[in-house]
């Protein structure tokens, strides 16, 4: 899909970041400037911007001259990132439990429609865009800005394999819905808000990954 002119560097980071995360470009193999900005509809400027910011975020290595390997990662890796996402997320939302404010909450509301909306869509760029946003969007409720750059930075090392296929059998509304099911847990305070975001963020290392549930190890058992 051609990209508008407008803020073309971020564009093409969003686009390239999607692509990484999802597994449409591939760990190892090196790609070309050229063909991803012909592909993106664009020049190669943004791309190689955008490429300066992915490396800088430790997803890809730039090739001087010839292109970018997109970083791999092990499955120990993606267990790390999970075990660390719920050491941190989880309290962080626990605290905010019972505390949230009317502009938070509206301001998350507007994104759990966003997100169902791209669900609805198959739109895997503007599913994990508007899926990120509302959960920094919760975070920043804290006003914690390391937490949120922390949480951030461990979303974009996040590999979800299966997320293409969710797109294509649709089931990727039930995992947007999980936002407003989560929200309504924290505008009530509902004392299994914990158990709620530990189960949504699990997803990650699960069904948004392409393995069954039960495959997943806990970091957090043994």
């Amino acid at each position: 899909m051609p990209l508008e002119y407008q803020s073309l560097r971020e564009q093409a980071r969003r686009a390239l970041r999607t692509r990484i995360v999802t597994g449409d470009l591939v760990p190892g193999k090196l790609y070309q400037v050229g063909r991803i900005a012909e592909d993106l509809g664009t020049s190669a400027t943004p791309v190689r911007e955008a490429l300066a910011d992915l490396n800088h975020a430790g997803l890809v290595d730039v090739v001087r001259n010839r292109g970018f390997v997109v970083r791999a990662l092990t499955d120990h890796d993606l267990d790390e990132i999970l075990e660390l996402r719920l050491m941190l997320e989880v309290p962080a939302v626990e605290r905010l439990s019972g505390h949230i404010e009317p502009a938070d909450e509206a301001a998350c509301l507007e994104l759990v429609e966003s997100c169902r909306l791209a669900a609805s869509h198959g739109d895997l760029e503007a599913f994990l865009e508007t899926d990120r946003d509302f959960h920094l969007r919760l975070l920043k409720a804290l006003h914690n800005d390391r937490l949120v750059q922390i949480v951030d930075r461990l979303r974009d090392e996040t590999r979800l394999f299966g997320l293409p296929n969710l797109a294509l059998t649709h089931q990727l509304v039930a995992s947007a819905d999980e936002h407003e099911q989560l929200l309504k847990a924290l505008v009530f305070g509902d004392e299994n808000v914990g158990e709620l975001i530990s189960k949504h963020i699990r997803h990650t290392r699960g069904i948004w990954a392409g393995q069954a549930e039960e495959e997943v190890h806990d970091p957090t058992i043994g």
